[in-house]
């Protein structure tokens, strides 16, 4: 399970890397924000046909505050 930086650029690598190792055999599992209009997710998300679960609300990560994303899980599940 992985739960990467949302910033763009260091959310990108996370999700790059953990495709990396769903293609050699691993199950990767990533707490992602909503974001399908964009290019990593249609170029590298979609294309690997993860299971995808949206959840309903926003997740608190704070005490103090609300979310401010939607969020989805992305299941990259090995099959063999």
């Amino acid at each position: 399970f992985v739960n990467p930086p949302y910033d763009r650029k260091n959310k990108e690598a996370f999700i790059l890397k953990g495709i990396e190792e769903y293609k050699k055999g691993k199950t990767v599992v990533f707490l992602l924000p909503v974001s399908t209009s964009t290019k990593i997710f249609h170029d590298h998300i979609l294309i690997n046909n993860p299971e995808i679960r949206f959840i309903k609300g926003r997740i608190k990560f704070n005490k103090n505050g609300s979310g401010t994303f939607d969020n989805m899980i992305v299941i990259f599940k090995n099959l063999n």
